[in-house]
């Protein structure tokens, strides 16, 4: 099941929970007795979390639950479930709609940036070919998922250059960055092919903090992962 189905799914089931509270709980267009208190943390709990995951912390939708969930006199009175339940049908209803940023490239982009952490983190422990090599695995996926994110076709065993040579031809970028990107793919090689005295400390560092300007600016905030 990918990824946007998965949420879509969690969002279902965390409603469907508030159904069965409601049926319980509620007559005549209010609350006869209040549902629980666990149950309507846990409600609110799990769709603040998968809120955040779909639709980022800057969204109304996060920011009226977090209000909620901070709120003295809201935060453990479960009579206001209902209005965590109306929430998650609007943030469900944009989720739908397609209103909201691409939920599976944001996700995916998180992931990478915690390969190119580790690749930092190598770094610092001046494990310069191990760093190198992570990040040449993280610029390579950077680049699956901008052709990916564009239609473009690609065979399944390929390599950092001929993507690299998709996306200039699409105008993801323009032929300086595709020498950069051609640079540091050579750089990778290297690294994964035991031409370890040629991976200095300096061209490690300057790689990945130009990795890490390449994936925020390509992946994250391009105009092109916006609907």
């Amino acid at each position: 099941m990918a990824l946007v189905d998965k949420i879509r799914e969690q969002f279902k089931q965390l409603l469907a929970d508030y159904d069965a509270l409601r049926k319980q709980y509620w007559r005549d267009g209010e609350w006869y007795s209040w549902p629980p208190e666990d149950e309507y943390i846990r409600i609110r709990t799990q769709g603040l979390n998968l809120i955040r995951l779909s639709c980022g912390e800057g969204s109304e939708h996060y920011l009226q639950l977090r209000r909620l969930a901070e709120d003295k006199g809201a935060a453990y009175a479960s009579r206001f479930l209902h209005i965590v339940a109306g929430i998650l049908e609007a943030a469900l209803r944009d989720f739908e709609g397609d209103m909201l940023f691409d939920t599976e490239l944001r996700v995916r982009a998180e992931v990478l940036d915690d390969f190119l952490s580790q690749a930092e983190h190598l770094a610092e422990q001046k494990l310069y070919v191990a760093a190198t090599a992570l990040g040449g695995a993280v610029l390579e996926d950077t680049l699956r998922k901008m052709c990916d994110r564009r239609g473009l076709s690609y065979p399944e065993i390929t390599s950092i250059e001929p993507l690299n040579v998709l996306l200039v031809k699409a105008d993801a970028y323009d032929k300086l960055l595709q020498k950069q990107v051609t640079a540091w793919a050579d750089l990778r090689n290297k690294a994964d092919h035991g031409r370890f005295e040629e991976v200095t400390a300096a061209d490690s560092c300057d790689f990945l903090k130009w990795l890490r300007r390449f994936v925020t600016e390509h992946l994250r905030d391009s105009p092109a992962l916006q609907p």
